[in-house]
């Protein structure tokens, strides 16, 4: 996975905002939102922590949303 980071992705998956209210700089994108964030967290392996590159982005909430980005791994 170590050879992935600096390339280009694209992720489809549901936003769990990281801040309150209707926009937010950190998300994570999980596959699906058939469970409770809180109280049922989803695999860790299935989930991708994001950040605005351009400042903070519109939180959403009942459908998919696709990512594109320059993936960090740590």
């Amino acid at each position: 996975m170590k050879k992935l980071s600096g390339e280009p992705i694209v992720v489809t998956g549901f936003m769990v905002p990281l801040d309150s209210g209707k926009r937010t700089l950190d998300f994570v994108i999980v596959p699906d939102m058939a469970r409770c964030w809180f109280c049922d967290a989803p695999d860790q392996s299935r989930s991708i922590y994001c950040r605005g590159a351009f400042g903070d982005v519109e939180s959403e909430y009942d459908r998919p949303i696709r990512a594109y980005g320059i993936i960090d791994i740590f």
